[in-house]
């Protein structure tokens, strides 16, 4: 039995702070990583946009690293004043590609943010976290 969140989801960036002007890829997402075999996996992006930005998030999949396509359903269209909410993808991983990621396909007028994805339901337990400072309270 685990009473710890920390030891049931995985975080990882799925894009970095930046304003955007031009198509960005985030870093792979291994829904299979350590071996855990996540089930589900959420995307969430929260940023700001002024009154005249736009930009344009997609869920990409792929089988080997390599070739990606879109994830159908799984698009954020950020249009006008969009204040800092988070937005969230829920991704069912059982029957899809091993990799994900995010991708900002369209940007215009310097719309900013970032995102995470976040993993859980894991295989087993407890889901090692690369690069986390761990901490008890």
């Amino acid at each position: 039995m685990y009473a710890k969140l920390s030891e049931r989801v995985r975080v990882q960036e799925a894009l970095a702070t930046a304003t955007f002007s031009t198509a960005t890829n985030g870093p792979t997402f291994d829904t299979q990583a350590d071996g855990n075999g996540y089930r589900v996996a959420a995307l969430a992006f929260t940023g700001l946009l002024g009154a005249t930005a736009t930009m344009t998030i997609v869920v990409q999949e792929s089988d080997d690293n390599s070739v990606w396509s879109d994830v159908s359903g799984a698009t954020f269209n950020l249009t006008n004043a969009h204040t800092g909410e988070t937005l969230i993808a829920d991704v069912a991983c059982a029957g899809r590609k091993r990799y994900l990621r995010a991708r900002v396909t369209t940007a215009a007028n310097s719309p900013s943010g970032n995102a995470v994805w976040i993993a859980g339901d894991p295989r087993t337990n407890p889901v090692d976290q690369p690069q986390a400072v761990m901490f008890q309270v």
